[in-house]
């Protein structure tokens, strides 16, 4: 690893990008050519879930001329900075949208991958120019990067392929300030436009570069201690410089994850993480990093019947080619042969056994991601080192002529162990075939590196690099192909989802709405167009369904504790107003105001029809005529939670609003007691379960226990006798299976509520019954699956839940979400509640005075309001992010001060050379 001359040359970067254009145009065919687009719904369907849609809201704001930093179209609202706001790929895909319209951003999205791959390959090329190597080696070695197994799953799934393309052009930033000082401002904008791109990965690529430098600097000679430690603290200050330039992105993100995202919720301290993090991961989790290292098939059947140790895309990635592991073999049986000092050899041991340690514990992973919890994610941090490996054993090679013959054996014993089981065990077309070319080419390309080095058989080298170029090429391409192979992806003439997202019936019933209703107000659908949850970011309203992994830990708290109905394939992060659409009432408390369905007859008490346009039915929720609701009553969180099970939930939130208010700060005459709540809102069972007429013959039943045995359907008879007694109804139970299963529960035969039950852990259902209810089923998705049913419990209510219609509160349909403006009638001090998440940021003035904001329940925000007339302001700024621009300009004037100051200093050299040089003459 010595650094030498920069040799890069432009010829061979040019050749380098043909030839990873040409292996691109075989593994995309069908994305450029074809029908199809760049968004998967197979496993790992992210891009199509929840990226895509992101696109979409930020594209749709900008073309409507109402961006702001807070987005009402995701779920119950979003701080805009938990998007992927400021990835520079994405700005200009972003651009791109605004111009030709959302609904082709589809259609980009390939492109970019491309882009991706072809700048990742350049990048690492001229970062592998900083070390004394020749050029055929550092193209064979970016190609090989540029298509990693990190870049080809990681970066189609998550942004990540954007962090393969810069963090070898930091390595590069940090190599070339080891030897002058001019690139140290080219380090500083690197570091900034990494930081200004994401927190998430400007924070790994930082640290990894901080631990790369230290290893480097050990490794210089002829510097003296002192000389290091210098340039140790001004690489670090340049970097520094770099993070205050990305400020703007890093302090409002830093804020959202800290402050009120559920993402980093932990119930064990860092401490304790760290220590208990100090092992090693399951067996399973090797067998898949060694899978993982030949190929990113040989787990793969598809990405459905993938069976590595976690799942397709999140397992850990270390694919480079089968050359790569090759020469990797070499270098470890090598290092101590290398013609160069002990201190070299011990430090490339070390950074070894650091790179095995952080591969190969759960602390490594834990420590790159954020501490938070253990994730294969920082593995793109060893790429560029595994290239510059790769280029450092093709030259000893090539031009040294040497080579372990112990440590060849030992790669083709590998190529033939790992590639010929995989070859025994994938059944689906194309996967074993695979295993079967890699292995061909891996000891095609062992036997040219074999060649390389005799001197019986004297073949031109030119003619045995062009082999390995050929075999290399095949070797990839063949493997990188088969990712995107036969995939559930969303077709280019799909009618139903381009059609139907972005030209529907859809579009003329929000533009009616529109016409007719000026408030501010809360859409939902009981159907899906686009995505599962989010399809109200591409067509543009407001509803409370989301698909957000970095979800607001106030809102996660209310669906879990109030709402669980919104809940859909079993995580926090998914909700699904679908299931929730038969009930009004919380619908009602959150602001849905309105529903469009397909059904000509919803039957739901709180819902009448408006109007039919094209094949959409509108409903208005009646139950609700602002997204502000006011109470004269109040209860703490700690006493709702500990009652919760025994209480009418819906009827209770009617009346009162749970607050999180543990010092007592409030008006004590609005507070409930305990014994108050117990006479009024307490749960109240109904006969309405059948239980003499449940099919005995297809389950088992003891008391409030139902099971069934390798059964599709369990079917619930409701007694309808008992219906009239009650203006509402619900059904509550616990259900439990044996597998992982998708489970469907409709009323009569309209399906309105799916949800996902993970083995071992059980799922609380709850379901409100409509009056014409004859028979619950409920739905296994799988095949032979034992399903227990337990708390089975039927309950009713004579009184229909409404809220307090003497207060009027009423919000204008914002041109911006950050700022909503209004007026309150109250008729006595009270309390309002806005559905509107409780986050930093957030602010209430009431005629003008700042109100001081409490949590409400659980997720939302509340303000005392006397009695009277009063204008109402809510703003929204994101914490940070006015500090953040302000750290950003002032580190931007520096940089542009010392770059101006460079060019001065620069042209006065040449200045003085030349007037030196005319004196001469």
């Amino acid at each position: 690893m010595v650094q030498g001359r920069n040799t890069s040359s432009f010829k061979t970067a040019g050749i380098l990008s043909l030839i990873i254009l040409g292996a691109c145009l075989l593994v995309f065919q069908s994305y450029i050519f074809g029908n199809e687009t760049f968004v998967f719904g197979d496993i790992g369907s992210d891009t199509k879930q929840q990226y895509l849609m992101q696109y979409n809201t930020i594209v749709n704001h900008l073309r409507g001329g109402s961006f702001s930093l807070w987005d009402f179209n995701n779920g119950f609202g979003v701080n805009m900075f938990g998007l992927n706001l400021t990835d520079p790929f994405l700005m200009v895909l972003y651009l791109l949208g605004v111009v030709f319209g959302p609904e082709h951003l589809a259609s980009y999205l390939v492109y970019f991958q491309i882009l991706k791959i072809v700048l990742a390959g350049i990048a690492v090329y001229y970062y592998l120019s900083c070390f004394s190597l020749s050029e055929y080696a550092k193209m064979l070695a970016g190609f090989m990067y540029a298509f990693s197994g990190f870049m080809v799953v990681w970066g189609q799934h998550y942004q990540f392929a954007t962090v393969v393309v810069f963090f070898p052009l930091l390595l590069f930033c940090l190599e070339k300030t080891l030897i002058g000082k001019k690139y140290r401002l080219l380090l500083a904008a690197v570091c900034g436009v990494i930081v200004f791109g994401s927190l998430y990965w400007g924070y790994m690529c930082l640290l990894g570069g901080g631990i790369y430098l230290c290893f480097r600097l050990i490794q210089i000679n002829g510097r003296k201690i002192k000389e290091k430690i210098v340039l140790l603290i001004s690489d670090g200050c340049f970097m520094l410089l770099g993070v205050g330039m990305g400020a703007i992105n890093l302090f409002p993100v830093a804020a959202l994850l800290f402050g009120t995202s559920a993402r980093l919720d932990s119930t064990t301290s860092l401490s304790q993480r760290l220590l208990e993090s100090v092992s090693l991961w399951p067996k399973d989790y090797y067998k898949t990093a060694i899978y993982n290292l030949f190929s990113s098939n040989l787990q793969s059947g598809s990405t459905y019947s993938y069976s590595g140790f976690s799942n397709y895309y999140e397992d850990i990635h270390l694919f480079m080619s089968t050359l790569f592991v090759i020469l990797l073999i070499q270098y470890l049986f090598t290092i101590h042969r290398q013609n160069t000092d002990k201190k070299h050899k011990i430090t490339q041991y070390a950074a070894v056994g650091l790179v095995a340690l952080s591969i190969g514990l759960k602390c490594g992973s834990i420590v790159f991601n954020g501490f938070s919890y253990e994730f294969s994610r920082h593995t793109f941090l060893f790429m560029p080192l595994f290239a510059l490996v790769s280029a450092m054993m093709l030259d000893r090679i090539i031009k040294e002529k040497k080579l372990s013959i112990l440590g060849l054996a030992a790669a083709g014993i590998g190529i033939l162990a790992v590639y010929g089981r995989a070859y025994t065990f994938l059944k689906e077309i194309g996967y074993a075939e695979n295993a079967f070319y890699m292995l061909v080419s891996g000891l095609g390309m062992a036997v040219i590196l074999w060649l390389f080095v005799q001197k019986k058989w004297k073949v031109p080298s030119t003619n045995l690099y062009l082999m390995l170029v050929v075999l290399l090429f095949f070797n990839v391409t063949s493997d990188t192909a088969l990712n995107y192979k036969n995939r559930d992806t969303v077709k280019k003439d799909d009618a139903s989802y381009f059609a139907g997202t972005y030209h529907s019936s859809v579009e003329e019933a929000l533009a009616y709405l529109k016409s007719i209703d000026s408030s501010f107000y809360r859409v939902e659908k009981d159907f899906v167009s686009a995505s599962h949850s989010m399809d109200s970011l591409a067509q543009y309203y407001h509803g409370v369904s989301t698909y957000n992994s970095t979800q607001n830990g106030n809102i996660a708290a209310f669906v879990d504790r109030i709402w669980p109905q919104l809940y859909s394939l079993g995580d926090i992060n998914h909700y699904q107003f679908k299931n929730a659409v038969h009930d009004s009432d919380l619908a009602a408390l959150c602001g849905v105001k309105y529903i469009l369905t397909k059904t000509n007859d919803l039957n739901v008490d709180g819902y009448q029809f408006l109007r039919e346009v094209g094949d959409i039915y509108i409903y208005r929720n009646e139950k609700t005529a602002s997204i502000g609701k006011f109470f004269t009553k109040t209860m703490e969180e700690q006493g709702f939670t500990g009652k919760r099970g025994q209480l009418d939930v819906e009827g209770l939130l009617s009346e009162v609003l749970v607050l999180d208010d543990p010092d007592g700060e409030l008006d004590s005459g609005m507070r409930i007691s305990g014994e108050q709540l117990k006479k009024y809102h307490k749960k109240k069972a109904a006969d309405l379960i059948s239980y003499d007429k449940i099919d005995t013959s297809a389950c088992q039943i003891s008391g409030s226990e139902i099971t069934a045995y390798d059964q599709h359907f369990i079917y619930l008879p409701l007694n309808q006798k008992s219906f009239g007694k009650y203006q509402r109804a619900k059904l509550e139970f616990t259900l439990e299976v044996d597998f992982p299963t998708y489970v469907e529960i409709s009323t009569n035969d309209d399906r309105h509520y799916k949800v996902y039950v993970r083995k071992d852990e059980p799922k609380n259902i709850a379901i409100n019954i409509l009056p014409d209810t004859e028979k619950i089923t409920i739905q296994i998705n799988e095949g032979k699956v034992n399903a227990k049913l337990t708390n089975v419990s039927a309950y009713g209510y004579k009184e229909s839940v409404a809220y307090n219609e003497e207060a009027k509160i009423e919000f204008t349909d914002p041109k911006r979400d950050s700022m909503l403006t209004g007026r309150i009638e109250a008729p006595e001090n009270g309390m309002v509640m806005l559905a509107i998440p409780f986050e930093k940021g957030w602010s209430v003035y009431l005629d003008g005075i700042k109100q001081e904001i409490k949590r409400a329940d659980y997720g939302f925000i509340a303000f005392q309001t006397p009695a009277g007339s009063h204008e109402v302001n809510v703003i929204f700024e994101a914490p940070l992010f006015k500090e953040g621009v302000i750290v950003s300009i002032l580190s931007c004037i520096i940089f542009i001060s010392m770059l101006v100051w460079n060019i001065r200093i620069s042209r006065n050299r040449r200045y003085n050379f030349e007037t030196h040089t005319r004196k001469e003459e």
